[in-house]
């Protein structure tokens, strides 16, 4: 996908080592949740103070997101960082320290939080997506020169 600024072998390490699936065909189509992780993946990749394991830990850990049924399907899935050291994600009831990768309950409430709507990072990126592949494109109304 022209779009993410992902390097071969990050689609690839998400595909095997988050996903468990083989890399598919560059033509083949993707499903949802294959788009869900390498879109997370990509928006990982652009901040700044995340160290590459530490990407990698999140994208292993939030795979609830999807895989467990406890986890509501129709509320907002976000994405949520806490005074640069903590990571939860929705369906999560504590944070994971991400120097450690352990489980942390916070003694305070974090001084600084950052959340991003991951329903909203998918639904921009598949539009994204499909702009690109000119699925949106307008037609002329004066036809094609063939009629």
């Amino acid at each position: 996908m022209p779009v993410l600024n992902l390097s071969k072998l990050q689609t690839r390490a998400i595909f095997t080592g988050v996903l468990n699936k083989p890399q598919p065909e560059p033509d083949a189509p993707l499903p949802k949740r294959a788009i869900f992780f390498l879109l997370i993946g990509d928006m990982l990749e652009r901040l700044a103070f995340l160290k590459a394991e530490q990407r990698t830990l999140i994208l292993q850990a939030t795979q609830s997101l999807f895989d467990d049924p406890d986890v509501c399907k129709e509320c907002l899935k976000q994405l949520v960082f806490a005074d640069g050291k903590y990571c939860t994600w929705t369906g999560q009831s504590s944070f994971t320290d991400l120097e450690s990768g352990e489980q942390a309950e916070l003694n305070h409430p974090p001084m600084e939080t950052i959340a991003y709507n991951l329903d909203e990072l998918y639904r921009r990126g598949v539009l994204l997506i499909e702009k690109r592949n000119g699925f949106h494109a307008k037609k002329s109304p004066a036809g094609s020169v063939d009629e």
